[in-house]
């Protein structure tokens, strides 16, 4: 793309961002309520289990090539999901 998009864009410009955008998905880790009595939830352990199980199939059927996760917690639980060890950063 070497122009910004906009409403007055090329069609072609837009059929590009377009395409792109139809490529994104997003999701909860935890596909679940996560009840806590203080600010920061902690998921159970069977809330976990579920949802790496999920969350791995999902990604399989999507063929993900690129995983963006919103904070370390997630970033571990992703990691987690074929039992690897989320190193300290």
């Amino acid at each position: 793309m070497r122009s910004n998009f906009g409403e007055t864009s090329d069609p072609s410009i837009k059929q590009k961002v377009d395409s792109f955008v139809e490529g994104i998905a997003y999701l909860n880790f935890i596909q679940d309520v996560v009840k806590s009595e203080t600010a920061m939830a902690q998921a159970d352990p069977q809330q976990v289990e579920l949802s790496q199980r999920v969350n791995r199939e999902i990604l399989r059927i999507l063929a993900a090539t690129h995983c963006i996760c919103w904070g370390k917690p997630t970033y571990c639980l992703v990691l987690s999901i074929d039992d690897t060890v989320c190193l300290e950063e």
